[in-house]
């Protein structure tokens, strides 16, 4: 994350959302599905799928273990295992 702030900031980078969606995929789809009903974006003129590059329902298709480790890549950590 490139930022400390809310982890769907509406100033966030496009890689600062798909981290954040990654690791908060229940929070994602709240938010998604809020976007969907109201017709309004959290960010000005993209949607946060948009945004992640990503849908909800790409994200919840992907293991659990594999998000984990997306989203460490994504934010610029390594994942070690032993």
């Amino acid at each position: 994350m490139s930022r400390l702030s809310c982890c769907f900031c509406v100033m966030g980078s496009k890689k600062d959302v798909a981290t954040a969606a990654t690791l908060r995929p229940r929070l994602f789809a709240k938010y998604v599905e809020l976007e969907r009903r109201t017709g309004y974006t959290m960010q000005a003129g993209r949607s946060l799928e948009k945004a992640a590059g990503f849908t909800v329902e790409d994200l919840m298709t992907t293991a659990p273990s594999r998000r984990k480790a997306d989203a460490k890549a994504a934010a610029g950590q390594v994942e070690m295992s032993f």
